[in-house]
């Protein structure tokens, strides 16, 4: 992956910013605020694949998404990647280390898709904060409200087996219609798994499975949901950890991985949809 380069960096125009930006931290900011902290901002427009940050690079900044996709991930000592979050469009992260003594990214971020971020810079950004009590309750409520979708995750990625965090994933992220729904599958699918705590050819197979089942329709990374009960009753029947037969294990091979309540999480785990380490 490529390192970001200074000369990727743009000056930001505020028009239309502060109204793409209000489901996250920024939108609890008055005009005079946006003004304050204009010089610390940069539109960063990345190519796939380049870094944003590294794990224990000096924290500088935290950044929101307009565009594109980007994956926080950590790194072990065998050199074996762990996905911990997919950030979206009008998403914002790195931005509970506002909060917390460190001074180092937690993780690594990296661009999955070409993508459109703004850098904020963290001084800035604090300096109104601490002019301002009231811009920091608010802030603070609203990552209070991510809480419930960290414990959402956490039910979901370590208390079910394979199929029933993959089932979780594809519900979390549907888009409903009538008694259906439908999702385009943005992310590869190695980097699902590895979210998913499951090898690969483990989702490529429980994918199969579902579609041969009826309880989805895959059309290349489209992937249709016609009934949501009974995918849910399917998740409900097969899904909790423990549920997998024997018969199910031999056939794959043993190819499912461990839920991640065994596996060695990172202690900054995002907390949820909006607010991310």
């Amino acid at each position: 992956m490529d390192a970001m380069s200074k000369e990727q960096k743009e000056s930001v125009d505020l028009s239309g910013l502060q109204q793409g930006s209000q489901s996250s931290i920024l939108g609890n900011l008055t005009d005079l605020q946006w003004q304050q902290l204009r010089p610390g901002l940069r539109w960063l427009k990345l190519p796939a694949k380049s870094f944003i940050f590294n794990q224990e690079q000096p924290f500088t900044s935290f950044y929101f998404l307009k565009r594109g996709l980007v994956k926080l991930a950590r790194t072990s000592a065998e050199g074996e990647e762990k996905v911990l979050r997919f950030i979206h469009p009008g998403e914002t992260f790195a931005t509970p280390l506002l909060f917390l003594d460190k001074h180092q990214y937690l993780v690594d971020a990296a661009t999955i898709r070409p993508s459109e971020i703004l850098e904020i810079n963290a001084e800035r950004f604090k300096a109104i904060l601490r002019e301002s009590p009231e811009t920091c309750f608010q802030i603070m409520g609203h990552l209070s409200l991510q809480i419930n979708c960290h414990l959402t995750i956490i039910d979901g990625l370590c208390l079910r087996n394979a199929r029933g965090r993959l089932i979780g994933y594809l519900l979390e992220n549907l888009i409903v219609n009538g008694q259906g729904g439908a999702l385009n599958l943005d992310v590869p699918k190695h980097l699902l798994a590895s979210y998913l705590s499951i090898k690969p050819a483990t989702l490529s197979r429980l994918l199969r499975e579902m579609d041969e089942a009826g309880v989805i329709v895959m059309d290349a990374r489209r992937i249709t949901v016609p009934d949501l009960d009974a995918l849910m009753s399917w998740r409900e029947s097969r899904g909790r950890c423990g549920d997998r037969t024997q018969a199910e294990t031999d056939a794959s091979g043993g190819d499912e991985a461990e839920p991640c309540w065994k596996l060695p999480m990172a202690e900054d785990d995002p907390a949820g949809r909006g607010e991310a380490v």
